[in-house]
């Protein structure tokens, strides 16, 4: 009976839920690498709060293709609510999770990868890694043999960008973007929304702002547009330009597949900035149909377009199914609160 348990989860997932992966959990700072070890040491920095770490689980550490990556290192998995996560996490300048820090076998950084990524993506740079190639080691001494090469600079950027080192990082970026046709798309998409990134970093949104929107001008079908148009909704916003966020949004929102958090981030940033009241219902209501009316965030994004609206008592109507969609949660009992003073001073 198990047996065929095991045969219709496989056949039915085409995933199968192996043992747990062997992760030392949290060990002391003097047990991360072990000594007389053989293999590179992948550290993984992770929390309990981590949603994009909750994915890696189901599509990288169930997933037999990951498995297979994953059974050449001695996997390390660290914790930032521990202390040993904590000292290890400020000992490599680990700021955000998901994070992971290659080590050789004798303790030697080999590379490190921040933030989310796909399964294909992720896969695929350990891989490199771990056989050397792409490293920013390796890209330093490819580039001192062909200096100026803009790919060269835009992908030594991006491995100076996931190590933090902002300086060096938008300097290479900002040469190896000067001509962003000599880029392929996917390399000058990345390399953009590194700048813009640093650019923000710096206090310069501005700045960011202008990389980005020259990349969706001449771009305009470079991968993951959505993430383009929503960074240049931040730079915007932070540089005090409300409009252009609030367009930035549109922009995001109207990309092909449509997502509903898309639909939501704009109706919401219209509605509070006062503009394009029927583009930002029509969003709003797209979402909630898109999420089945159970989402809170697309069920309160309608009833505060429709409070922008006047129109309060359907705003009520939507605000209580959020409330009721998720209980525990006040942000839409404030809400709530806002709407009901609206419809009171009638503004």
């Amino acid at each position: 009976m198990l047996t065929l348990l095991v045969a219709l989860t496989v056949a039915s997932t085409g995933v199968l839920l192996a043992d747990e992966l062997p992760w030392r959990d949290d060990p002391a700072v003097s047990d991360v690498v072990p000594p007389g070890g053989d293999r590179p040491v992948l550290l993984y920095f992770t929390a309990s709060w981590c949603v994009p770490c909750k994915l890696l689980d189901r599509e990288v550490f169930q997933n037999p293709e990951g498995r297979h990556e994953l059974d050449h290192y001695d996997l390390v998995r660290l914790d930032l609510e521990s202390a040993s996560g904590r000292t290890l996490a400020d000992s490599f300048r680990v700021a955000t999770v998901p994070t992971f820090v290659m080590l050789d076998a004798g303790g030697a950084e080999i590379e490190r990868i921040r933030g989310y990524r796909t399964r294909r993506t992720l896969l695929r740079d350990l891989s490199r890694f771990r056989s050397g190639n792409g490293t920013s080691a390796a890209l330093q001494r490819e580039l001192a043999a062909s200096p100026g090469d803009p790919v060269l600079e835009a992908r030594l950027g991006l491995r100076r960008y996931e190590h933090l080192d902002l300086d060096e990082a938008a300097s290479l970026l900002d040469a190896g973007l000067r001509d962003p046709s000599l880029l392929p798309d996917t390399l000058a998409a990345d390399a953009a929304r590194a700048l813009a990134d640093l650019h923000r970093r710096r206090g310069e949104p501005e700045a960011g702002a202008v990389v980005l929107e020259h990349l969706l001008a001449t771009k305009p079908d470079h991968a993951y547009p959505r993430v383009s148009w929503q960074l240049l909704a931040t730079c915007r916003r932070e540089s005090g330009d409300t409009v252009g966020a609030v367009t930035a949004l549109r922009g995001a929102a109207a990309m092909e597949p449509i997502r509903s958090a898309a639909l939501v981030d704009f109706a919401r940033a219209a509605a509070d900035a006062r503009l394009w009241p029927d583009e930002a219902e029509t969003a709003a209501r797209l979402a909630v149909t898109m999420t089945d009316r159970e989402d809170p965030r697309a069920l309160a994004a309608l009833a505060d377009v429709l409070r922008f609206r006047r129109q309060y008592p359907e705003a009520m109507m939507w605000i209580k199914r959020a409330m009721a969609a998720a209980p525990d949660d006040p942000q839409w009992t404030a809400e709530r609160e806002v709407i009901l003073r609206a419809a009171v001073r009638g503004d």
